[in-house]
C-alpha cells in the first residue's frame, strides 16, 4: 500500500532526529586514534593571541569556491575544538603569487591551478606551520579534513594524497578542471 503525502510528512515529523554530525572530541574515535598527536598539535593559549585572531584573515577569499570556503570553516572549527590552531594560509591565488611559488620549488604548478580558479585552499597549523609538523600530525590533518568532507558529500582531494608531489597542506576540490566554482 502506498502512502499518502501528508502520511509521508507525519512519519518524516516522528523520526528521531539525527545525530549530530559535528563530532565530540572526548569521545570521538579520533581521539582514542591519536591521543599523542592531538596533544603534539594542542596550543590552547595561542587562540587568544594577536597573531592567531591576524591568521584567520591570512587568506584571499575573493572568487574562491562557497563550499570549500563553507568545508574550509567546519574544518577549522572542528580542529578548534581539539585545541589545535590552525588557518587558511592561501585560497585564492594571482598568476603572478603561483609562479613565484613555482620558481621557489614549492609548487609544480607555473600557471594557473586550482588555487588560481578558486577551487583550492591551503590549511597549515598556526605554530607549527608546513616544517614542524610530523607525516602523523598531517595524517591527523588529511584524515580529519577528509572525514568534514565525507560528512558533508563534498568531494576533495588531499595534497597529502598526491603521488608526484607532497603537499600536506593542500585541499583542491576533485575534478576542478571541469567544473565552475561556486560563487555568492
Amino acid at each position: 500500500m502506498t502512502q499518502s503525502l501528508s502520511q509521508r510528512a507525519t512519519a518524516a515529523i516522528k523520526k528521531p532526529p539525527q545525530k549530530a554530525t559535528h563530532p565530540n572530541p572526548k569521545t570521538h574515535p579520533r581521539s582514542q586514534a591519536y591521543p599523542p598527536v592531538i596533544q603534539n598539535l594542542r596550543r590552547p593559549d595561542f587562540f587568544n593571541t594577536e597573531a592567531y585572531r591576524k591568521q584567520k584573515y591570512r587568506a584571499n577569499w575573493t572568487g574562491v569556491d562557497v563550499d570549500l570556503r563553507a568545508w574550509c570553516n567546519a574544518f577549522l572549527r572542528e580542529l578548534d575544538m581539539y585545541g589545535i590552531p590552525a588557518f587558511a594560509h592561501n585560497a585564492m591565488r594571482t598568476d603572478a603569487e603561483q609562479l613565484a611559488l613555482f620558481k621557489k620549488g614549492v609548487s609544480k604548478i607555473s600557471g594557473r591551478g586550482a588555487h588560481g580558479n578558486g577551487q583550492a585552499v591551503d590549511i597549515i597549523h598556526s605554530t607549527l606551520a608546513w616544517d614542524g609538523m610530523t607525516s602523523k600530525d598531517w595524517k591527523l590533518f588529511g584524515d580529519m579534513g577528509k572525514d568534514i568532507a565525507a560528512r558533508r558529500n563534498f568531494r576533495l582531494t588531499w595534497g597529502g594524497d598526491f603521488r608526484s608531489f607532497y603537499d600536506p597542506a593542500h585541499w583542491e576540490i576533485t575534478d576542478w578542471r571541469n567544473r565552475k566554482p561556486k560563487l555568492l
